[in-house]
């Protein structure tokens, strides 16, 4: 035992395995409990206050701001989309015929770059906010009307972003009116605008668990490589996998009706625009958001430590008036699930901890102010001593310089720094 200097371990653990197996197992599972890897990414609880925080940041900003950053979005998804777009219909129908995903493929590699542009730029995006705000309702951060507003208006102004954004830089520039790319953007909206409202619901909810994924992924890398990678891997298998993502939707079908796509807008409406919305926000808003919630916090002593999550959501619903009959018995439901697991004191104690842990800090910040304060005024102190003496030390300089002149010593003036310094 070169590391401890000394036999003393060995001796130990040639004692456990006189004494049998099991003790010898345990000896080491308490040293390996000890072992810990240096981690460059940020702690599920880190991710998990950020999303919180977000939360709370969005539901605080002004319509103005919500109107710019939506649109803001709607412009990525636009700028990604063309991009996308028109390397996907430059494949060869040879290629095609022989390799159909290709174009499914490449679609999947290049049109993630949006969420790229609106996590490292901003922007306000409805999938995202849908597990923000998932996570803030659970947590009891924000209201469900603050949840509602923002998720409508997000939802709202990224459409017309997209609108917008494609009228003037996709159909205006001309820069898809090639015949393939034409053909390409033509079967892409008719092919959504032909699903049924059980098929586009189906295909909503994991669509957006894979970008909320994403995002979450983001959050929990540190270097922006990393988050870079983290966002683009989920979205590649959301888009080769064919799941449906509203906002998605409203760019490809956009593109399509502007370029000539034969599509049933109504319809489109009610079976793939409304499904898809819906399961997106139950994708990111109840799966993920309900995962972030009910994990991240989980201590294995003291229970699940996100109880007042259910307990906060239930007392959302008291401040509304009721709780609707619907959900009085799922709340009811996963509290009784969670009896026995779930240690709601558990919750109390922390809280006591931290509120001891924060009048411990005070207490020393204070003692710090006062060290702080004590050290100022000896800094003044000294500063007025060396004043004083660099006076003295000047006119007795001119006094010696004076008397080296004039080979005579006078003071006229009793009270002047020559006569101290004599």
């Amino acid at each position: 035992d070169e590391r401890h200097g000394s036999f003393s371990s060995m001796h130990s653990a040639l004692g456990s395995i006189a004494s049998g197996p099991k003790q010898l197992v345990h000896t080491l599972s308490d040293k390996l409990m000890h072992f810990e890897i240096g981690r460059q990414i940020n702690e599920k609880t880190e991710v998990e206050h950020q999303i919180e925080k977000l939360c709370i940041k969005k539901s605080e900003l002004s319509h103005f701001k919500l109107c710019f950053l939506g649109m803001l979005s709607g412009l990525w998804m636009v700028m990604s989309a063309s991009f996308a777009n028109i390397l996907a219909a430059g494949v060869s129908k040879k290629v095609v015929e022989e390799f159909p995903m290709i174009q499914r493929l490449i679609i999947g590699i290049f049109a993630p770059v949006a969420m790229h542009f609106i996590v490292v730029f901003g922007g306000e995006f409805y999938s995202g906010n849908c597990m923000y705000f998932g996570v803030g309702l659970l947590k009891g951060r924000v209201t469900i009307k603050q949840a509602a507003s923002n998720l409508s208006l997000v939802f709202f102004w990224n459409a017309m972003g997209i609108i917008v954004s494609c009228f003037l830089f996709a159909w205006c520039t001309r820069i898809l009116m090639e015949e393939d790319q034409l053909a390409f953007i033509r079967g892409g909206a008719e092919k959504k605008g032909r699903l049924t409202w059980d098929v586009s619901f189906a295909r909503s909810i994991p669509a957006n668990v894979l970008i909320c994924t994403a995002i979450q992924m983001g959050i929990s890398a540190r270097e922006m490589t990393g988050k870079l990678l983290a966002l683009h891997i989920p979205l590649t298998v959301y888009l080769v996998a064919g799941f449906e993502h509203s906002i998605t939707n409203i760019t490809v079908m956009t593109m399509g009706l502007m370029h000539g796509a034969d599509v049933d807008v109504p319809s489109w409406l009610l079976h793939n625009l409304i499904p898809s919305a819906i399961g997106n926000a139950i994708g990111g808003g109840v799966v993920v958001g309900g995962f972030v919630t009910l994990l991240y916090s989980w201590d294995e002593e003291n229970g699940n430590t996100n109880m007042p999550a259910i307990e906060g959501l239930e007392s959302t619903f008291k401040k509304m008036g009721k709780i609707p009959l619907t959900l009085a018995q799922p709340v009811e439901m996963i509290k009784q699930w969670t009896e026995g697991i779930v240690h709601p004191s558990s919750a109390a104690n922390r809280r006591k901890s931290i509120d001891d842990e924060l009048a411990m800090t005070r207490t020393q910040l204070a003692e710090a102010n006062e060290r702080l304060r004590e050290m100022e005024d000896s800094v003044l102190a000294a500063y007025a001593t060396i004043t004083a003496q660099g006076a003295a030390h000047a006119a007795a300089k001119a006094l010696r310089e004076a008397v080296e002149k004039t080979g005579r010593f006078e003071v006229q003036d009793g009270n002047s720094p020559a006569a101290a310094a004599a």
